[in-house]
């Protein structure tokens, strides 16, 4: 029987707290996995994970109680200034990563050397701090993919001002921590101290100044945040901002490009990175040159020589020497495929043109550039777009001799529970089979749940490399459908069996653990007959990708948007030809709950048998049934 873990939430001065066996856990404190010991653990902010290198702070903090929790509380300080300095300290923003960067595009604007601190630069240091703090809290709650908890954000801010008064006043150890975050507001506003003045009086009274000015901006948005707003007061005017390259009428194609890359949203990592390769690729086929002589056939001439590359193209740059132009002359029998010109080529180009016409228009940047240029390459028909299923093949899919027996047979019912999972789900299939059972679900405010996410976990499965394709985890609910047919007693057993994965029968791939179970899918579908048979549009049934649009096409046919529950990425740069309508915001658990509650395939599924637990872990509870050896079906 599957058991409902519930943690009382107790309310503490401080904020939220957890109450484990009489103890009022400070936030960030937890039980290690084997109960024996304390763990500090802190999720790093989407926004600086590319400075800090990591997901997550996680500190052992041994089996004393009194010992870990005062530990802790200095750690939420600790990771606190770790966080507002890897903020403060970058002084660009990420760098776009490519395999090749012309050398163009490397060349950066000289900062002015400070010698002397006077009153008058302290006064437009201190005005530029207060204004920073603003900026950089509504940014980051622009950023913010859930809405901020006040209370949660009062907790933050008495941390770092308790922090800030040590430093204002002069507290060495404190101090220290603030020299980067000097550093970098002085350099994105072109400013350097001069190396004399290192570890001099002025730079102290510098670091004092700006722990001063960070305090008075912490204080304003603790009003803010408290519901009681004050007028922000600048003393004097902020620092005169560094000025970008010259923006003449002569500005070229390169300038533009790389300021294009010095400006990305962080929160858009994976396309980040395909601006950084994509952009440079434009610049080496069309030339630099000024902006007021790019035209449309530059764009076409392009597009049309990307078409002709061959899939991993640049591995073959690498190898033979040969620019773009070369390698697209040449004959390949595959050329890029029409998802990745789509996804990646024009997205990529359109949103820098986009970007371009708005901030330079003014100096010459063409406003009538498209992309509206067609695929013409060799791999059209191969991938022809896949279909939501019908009603009457969804029962085909769950309603034949075949499926019987895979239903009634223990060694086989884990290839029933895939297809199910996909058809009330819509998730990927490598999001599900990567599921770990040992924490990837569970149940919360009566509504039973699955963890889709990219974080392997503290007890990972050393054979699967998780992944999510938009890069962000979810939490979806389950469908009554799969509650009924027993989702959370199958996951329990694993869980008690000691598995890592959804479907241990299975063996992982180079780390992708829906590689075989994806085959096997589209094996069954061949089986059937229902693999490759296609609609009036000519699109087919090919494999597990049906099932999402079979979930998001259902759900429209029941008047609701489930997007959310697919996980489709909800990004204007990533436009792929996919099908489905674009949706940008995010729901809660409970608000998608009562949402999958509308989907009605008008079916109900057949009960499958329990399934036979195979894994290779070693527990009380693996004898399930009789052992076998893992990876076998």
């Amino acid at each position: 029987m599957v058991q409902k873990q519930v943690q009382k939430q107790a309310q503490a001065k401080s904020g939220t707290s957890t109450v484990i066996e009489d103890h009022t856990m400070p936030q960030y404190m937890a039980k290690s996995a084997n109960g024996t010991g304390y763990l500090f653990r802190r999720a790093v902010p989407a926004d600086v994970r590319p400075v800090i290198g990591k997901r997550e702070f996680k500190v052992a903090l041994g089996g004393d109680y009194r010992k870990a929790s005062q530990r802790c509380r200095e750690l939420a300080v600790e990771t606190d200034r770790q966080i507002e300095g890897a903020r403060c300290s970058t002084t660009s923003q990420p760098e776009a990563s490519g395999e090749y960067l012309p050398a163009i595009l490397e060349n950066s604007a000289p900062l002015t050397n400070i010698t002397a601190v006077t009153p008058d630069f302290i006064a437009h240091l201190r005005a530029t701090v207060v204004e920073q703090v603003q900026r950089g809290d509504r940014e980051q709650r622009y950023r913010a993919r859930v809405a901020v908890n006040p209370a949660k954000k009062l907790q933050e801010i008495e941390r770092l001002r308790s922090w800030a008064t040590l430093a204002q006043f002069g507290d060495e150890t404190a101090a220290h921590g603030w020299r980067d975050m000097l550093e970098g507001t002085l350099s994105r506003n072109g400013y350097h101290l001069a190396d004399d003045l290192r570890g001099s009086p002025e730079e102290r009274i510098l670091l004092v100044e700006y722990a001063g000015a960070y305090n008075e901006g912490l204080k304003i948005l603790e009003a803010e945040y408290s519901g009681k707003p004050l007028p922000i007061r600048l003393v004097g005017e902020p620092l005169k901002r560094r000025e970008p390259v010259s923006r003449t009428d002569t500005m070229r194609l390169s300038t533009a490009i790389r300021e294009f890359l010095e400006h990305l949203p962080p929160s858009q990592g994976p396309m980040n990175q395909k601006h950084g390769f994509i952009l440079p690729a434009f610049l080496e086929v069309v030339g630099d040159m000024p902006v007021t002589d790019l035209r449309q056939s530059h764009v076409k001439d392009f597009l049309v020589t990307v078409q002709k590359l061959p899939p991993r193209w640049s591995d073959l740059r690498r190898k033979d020497g040969l620019n773009i132009r070369d390698l697209a002359a040449r004959e390949w029998d595959q050329t890029l495929s029409l998802k990745t010109y789509e996804g990646s080529y024009l997205a990529s180009l359109r949103t820098f043109i986009e970007r371009a016409v708005a901030d330079w228009q003014d100096v010459g940047f063409p406003t009538t550039l498209t992309t509206n240029v067609p695929y013409r390459g060799s791999r059209t028909k191969t991938e022809l777009k896949q279909r939501a299923l019908r009603h009457d093949e969804i029962e085909l899919i769950f309603f034949n001799d075949r499926m019987r027996k895979i239903a009634a047979r223990p060694g086989q019912v884990h290839k029933f529970w895939l297809l199910a999972i996909e058809l009330y789900t819509g998730a990927r299939v490598r999001e599900i089979c990567q599921i770990n059972p040992q924490y990837d679900w569970g149940s919360k405010d009566g509504i039973w749940w699955l963890r889709l996410t990219n974080e392997p976990g503290e007890s990972p499965d050393p054979d699967v490399s998780k992944s999510v394709k938009t890069g962000r985890p979810r939490t979806i609910p389950m469908h009554a459908e799969l509650i009924r047919l027993g989702l959370p007693e199958y996951l329990e057993r694993l869980k008690r069996a000691g598995a890592r994965r959804l479907f241990p029968q299975w063996k992982p791939t180079k780390g992708n653990a829906g590689a075989a179970p994806g085959k096997s899918v589209a094996n069954y579908l061949r089986s059937i007959g229902l693999h490759g048979v296609e609609n009036e549009l000519g699109n087919a049934v090919r494999g597990s990708h049906s099932f999402r649009h079979t979930l998001l096409t259902h759900g429209r046919k029941n008047g609701v948007n489930l997007r959310c529950i697919s996980g489709h990425k909800e990004s204007t740069d990533n436009a792929v030809a996919d099908g489905y309508e674009d949706e940008t915001v995010l729901v809660p658990l409970a608000e998608m709950a009562a949402r999958l509650a509308k989907l009605d395939y008008a079916v109900t599924l057949p009960t499958p048998v329990p399934a036979r637990i195979v894994t290779s872990e070693r527990t009380p509870d693996a004898q399930i049934s009789k052992p076998r050896k893992a990876g076998n079906a």
